[in-house]
């Protein structure tokens, strides 16, 4: 899993394998409480719910639940669909970069990810100028 991005969406996003740190810090707060209060977020929905008309209150309640329920989708669906696939994409171009540096082809490694959709498979199959 370290393949994860955790940072981001983007490709110049760190993954988690190339962030010990980031690691090391979840593992030791995990078991200290210190994620969201569930009850909090009952509190804000409770003082939402009251500054609703009482002739919308019942619509109200199905759209904060389907809300609920697509965060819970998104939240379940992001490190397959995203996270991991993007981070794999990092880690094949941080490679490509370092290879392109050490022929001469690109002067630092990171200028990978300025390369365009067209001119990386093109470089990787051997082109010389990107």
């Amino acid at each position: 899993r370290g393949a994860v991005l955790f940072a981001g969406y983007d490709l110049d996003s760190p993954t988690l394998g190339e962030s010990p740190g980031v690691v090391l810090a979840s593992i030791r707060s995990s078991g200290v409480g210190t994620g969201p209060d569930p009850r909090a977020a009952e509190e804000v929905a409770r003082g939402l719910r009251e500054r609703v008309p009482e002739a919308d209150g019942d619509r109200f309640d199905e759209l904060l639940a389907a809300a609920r329920e697509a965060m819970d989708l998104r939240d379940d669906n992001g490190p397959i669909t995203a996270e991991w696939p993007l981070g794999l994409l990092r880690l094949a171009m941080l490679e490509v970069g370092r290879r392109l540096e050490a022929s001469g082809r690109l002067r630092d490694s990171d200028h990978v990810f300025e390369l365009g959709w067209d001119e990386l498979p093109a470089v990787v199959a051997g082109a010389q100028q990107p």
